[in-house]
């Protein structure tokens, strides 16, 4: 787990830039506009996408455009820690909680506090660790291993994966309310494969920055290259062009960066199959945006469904069949 503070008054924001975040693509402006939306709500948000597809940055300018911003930013892996790691620390413990608990510590979530956690890899967490996640998310208050005194917290939570979690729910392999609970506004990353015009801007960043940081002057990428680098399969998508292009630039010997430096392009490597359907996330993304409104209208109208309806501004015979639609009681 890393903590990270971030004290960016604004988000910068041009053409084909917004934040860590390049691209000039309708899909990317959609995320641009999407993102600037969901800024400055409370609701949680779920990211899904493939792999190196940029997850961390995106919850990052969520965070760096909220008003949050000037509290910390807490990046959790999930994936990497044992359950019973995982839930100390971010939830704390108390000495002598368990074996090796010599002194009291706070948890990820009250280091947190006024800003956001981003929960990555949340698919890959345990049903017990579930049931945790989702008390915070009902109460806003967690219970530090071995202590019977609950904290109250003011975090934002996003939460990421690279699978279908409406499937893992499907599968009961994750709990549907706390689905429900991460995917108030839930967002769908593109692949790489589908925003190639997107290359050759995040080849020139990328040449860019790798040069600096190595002390190097920036080598040209000649067109043959760049056209390689654009028709390349990238199956690890942008994490894995960024890796590619840092390798090349460290052992570059001239001013330029031709096919050859990159002789992995030229092969007619078919796309990896995702761990994620993206359109059938993206189809199922709006009918969860629904459905999380319609459980708020019930709650700010305590269950009085003629008023949830005309919160929502539809009829009272809709409301009833999205009722039944999303298996609502």
């Amino acid at each position: 787990a890393q903590l990270h503070n971030r004290h960016d008054a604004s988000i910068q924001s041009t053409g084909t830039r917004f934040g860590d975040l390049i691209g000039h693509s309708p899909v990317m402006r959609d995320l641009f506009e999407m993102i600037r939306l969901v800024a400055d709500s409370h609701a949680t948000v779920l990211l899904q996408g493939e792999s190196g597809t940029g997850k961390e940055r995106v919850a990052r300018s969520i965070h760096n455009l909220s008003y949050r911003r000037e509290k910390p930013f807490v990046v959790v892996d999930c994936a990497s820690l044992p359950e019973s790691l995982l839930e100390s620390e971010l939830f704390g413990h108390m000495r002598g909680a368990f074996t090796g608990a010599l002194s009291t510590r706070r948890g990820l979530f009250e280091e947190a506090d006024g800003g956001t956690i981003f929960l990555d890899e949340i698919a890959d967490t345990s049903p017990h660790f579930q049931s945790k996640l989702l008390r915070v998310l009902q109460e806003g208050e967690i219970k530090p291993v071995g202590s019977s005194r609950s904290i109250k917290v003011d975090v934002r939570i996003i939460s990421a994966t690279n699978k279908n979690l409406l499937e893992l729910v499907k599968s009961k392999a994750f709990r549907e309310d706390l689905y429900y609970r991460l995917a108030v506004l839930p967002l769908v990353l593109p692949p790489l494969r589908d925003r190639r015009e997107d290359i050759p801007l995040l080849v020139q960043h990328f040449v860019a920055a790798s040069s600096k940081r190595h002390r190097k002057a920036p080598p040209v990428v000649t067109p043959e290259a760049m056209e390689a680098l654009t028709e390349a399969p990238w199956p690890g998508n942008i994490r894995e062009l960024e890796h590619t292009i840092e390798r090349v630039v460290v052992t570059a010997q001239g001013t330029q960066l031709t096919r050859q430096d990159f002789p992995g392009t030229s092969e007619t490597v078919p796309a990896r199959t995702a761990d994620i359907d993206l359109r059938s996330v993206a189809r199922n993304a709006a009918q969860v945006a629904e459905r999380a409104r319609i459980l708020e209208a019930l709650r700010q109208t305590s269950g009085k469904k003629t008023r949830a309806a005309r919160a929502l501004k539809i009829s009272r015979a809709s409301l009833y069949n999205k009722l039944r639609a999303y298996g609502i009681d």
